[in-house]
């Protein structure tokens, strides 16, 4: 199982397989079927929501001016700008479900604090367009057994050649 499956570690949702020729992120414990066919259909819906959000927060800000609500057109303005900041940040992130190891230029890795953030792995590559992306690798939280898959995950990035050895 290990050799059709590769190395497995679990994540925030789901498993990543280590193959030998590429990474795969699913939702089963297994990588028959994974393809990126609709890989950014997650990432679509969060950028329409954010940006009907954003419709509506220029909508008030717009209204309160109208009626010389100065306050309330600044507080509205305020997260208009912050819609549009998560909606521009979001482009260089996808959610792939295969990325080739060839095409991987680097992979960082951030621990979390303990019950407040999670540990993540931030791999940078090259899509199929040439354009350098990025996919975040989050896992799992500390009350789910976070610090053990870390470690398990750390080890085997490392086993892989994926990440140096150093001291985390």
């Amino acid at each position: 199982m290990e050799e059709e499956n590769g190395k497995i570690f679990r994540m925030k949702k789901g498993f990543c397989h280590l193959l030998s020729d590429r990474i795969v992120f699913s939702t089963r414990a297994t990588v028959a079927g994974i393809t990126n066919d609709n890989a950014h259909s997650n990432l679509i819906r969060f950028r329409i929501v954010y940006l009907l959000l954003s419709l509506v927060y220029f909508y008030m800000s717009y209204s309160s001016y109208m009626d010389q609500k100065y306050f309330f057109t600044a507080f509205f303005a305020i997260f208009l700008l912050l819609n549009m900041t998560a909606i521009i940040q979001s482009w260089k992130y996808t959610a792939v479900n295969v990325i080739d190891k060839t095409s991987i230029v680097s992979i960082q890795f951030f621990r979390g604090i303990n019950y407040l953030t999670r540990s993540r792995f931030n791999v940078t590559y090259t899509d199929e367009k040439g354009q350098v992306k990025q996919r975040l690798i989050l896992m799992p939280g500390s009350l789910t057994g976070g610090a053990q898959a870390t470690d398990k995950a750390l080890e085997l990035m490392i086993e892989e050649g994926l990440i140096e050895a150093k001291q985390y």
